[in-house]
């Protein structure tokens, strides 16, 4: 899967370069990436711990 083969095991801040590797960055990231195999995709939500998240929804 795209997150097994970019994503896992790998510093972010390398990947997400010039953006901070942050969890709302993450989501949009995702959300761009797989938007066009899922269309019916209408957002990403990203855990930092087990209270907090980010969102991303690209309407709002």
């Amino acid at each position: 899967s795209y997150i097994d083969e970019h994503l896992d095991h790998r510093n972010l801040n390398d990947i997400m370069a010039p953006l901070n590797s942050t969890a709302e960055n993450l989501a949009r990231l995702l959300y761009e990436v797989f938007k066009p195999m899922f269309p019916e995709l209408y957002a990403v939500e990203v855990s930092e711990t087990p209270k907090t998240s980010a969102i991303y929804e690209p309407d709002r």
